[in-house]
């Protein structure tokens, strides 16, 4: 169900991904270090998303399924913030 954006609460979603773009650090090249592979993408800020007012009165520790995003969890520290726990799978080729 649509939410309405005069009832919604605004809020602010971080997109994790992968932190090091090597899929397996252990097999780093000799004279290499970590922040050679670190991915400068690893978290997008999205604000001004617009939620379900129910969620502001969930609690820190609750779990929501974003529509077409993933599954989210919110921020324990920061109000108004929910994170990005788990993507769903992309099933389509990549081009």
């Amino acid at each position: 169900m649509p939410v309405s954006a005069a009832d919604a609460v605004d809020a602010e979603v971080r997109l994790y991904d992968k932190l090091f773009t090597l899929e397996n650090v252990a097999d780093m090249p000799e004279g290499k270090t970590y922040s050679d592979y670190l991915n400068l993408n690893s978290v997008e800020i999205l604000t001004g998303a617009k939620l379900e007012p129910s969620l502001a009165d969930e609690a820190a520790d609750a779990r929501f399924q974003f529509v077409r995003t993933g599954y989210f969890i919110k921020d324990s520290k920061h109000e108004g913030v929910y994170n990005r726990i788990v993507g769903l799978k992309d099933s389509f080729p990549k081009a």
